[in-house]
């Protein structure tokens, strides 16, 4: 009766897991030996990785101003000039947005200013 039931019901319900035993792993599969195609001809192609190379170049430069300015930032903590502080970060995140460590060590500095709002939102954004 079961040996039935599981003719009736085994394609409506059931999933059939035997297929799992003849999986390969995508690693094992072959891979093709040609390189991607490049359209080198293509105008819009030169363009874009002209783009590219001017805002890895900008990039550069923008982390470099950056890092002065956390530079300048440190020197003042150290000196316990805070608002000195504050602003040499706010500068190193005007050229770069995403380094949270600039956020958190401005988040200090308003700390130590007791402006804890601007402390927690500073926080905020690296969470």
């Amino acid at each position: 009766m079961w040996k039935k039931t599981k003719a009736m019901l085994w394609k409506k319900e059931a999933i059939n897991y035997s297929k799992w035993d003849v999986y390969t792993d995508s690693e094992e599969e072959e891979k093709p030996d040609t390189e991607p195609i490049v359209p080198k001809d293509d105008p819009n192609f030169r363009a874009l990785e002209m783009d590219i190379q001017e805002r890895k170049k900008k990039r550069d430069e923008d982390t470099k101003k950056a890092n002065a300015h956390m530079e300048k930032g440190k020197q003042a903590m150290a000196s316990e000039d805070y608002q000195k502080a504050v602003e040499h970060y706010t500068f190193a995140l005007d050229y770069i947005k995403d380094n949270k460590t600039t956020y958190t060590n401005r988040a200090l500095a308003y700390i130590k200013l007791k402006r804890y709002a601007k402390a927690i939102k500073d926080c905020d954004k690296v969470l």
